[in-house]
């Protein structure tokens, strides 16, 4: 793959990630869940796919669904320690943890 082509994957993430996010934040759910699963279509290997469906449900307050969400992020996160900052290990782990307590898990 060249660099421009995985450049051009890389800018499409962001922008429907980034577009799911704000959808979140302003509590339009019906819009917010397909393009989570417009990124979890297009980008299935990547961990804002599950992230950011986890933070749909987590917004919800359906800790139940987030949950597994979250847990595959996070495991995405741990399998690619170069990839991903311990910071931002720590904050997904942080986020199962209180997902499962939500979920009575």
């Amino acid at each position: 793959m060249s660099w421009f082509s995985h450049s051009g994957k890389i800018d499409d993430l962001d922008e429907l990630s980034n577009k799911a996010n704000a959808l979140i934040r302003a509590g339009k759910w019906d819009e917010a869940e397909k393009a989570c699963q417009k990124l979890r279509e297009q980008f299935p290997e990547e961990l804002d796919a599950d992230d950011r469906q986890a933070q749909l449900y987590q917004a919800q307050k359906n800790y139940v669904k987030a949950l597994p969400y979250a847990q595959a992020a996070l495991e995405k996160a741990r399998h690619d320690p170069a990839k991903f900052a311990p910071e931002l290990v720590e904050e997904l782990a942080e986020q199962v943890g209180f997902l499962k307590k939500a979920a009575g898990a």
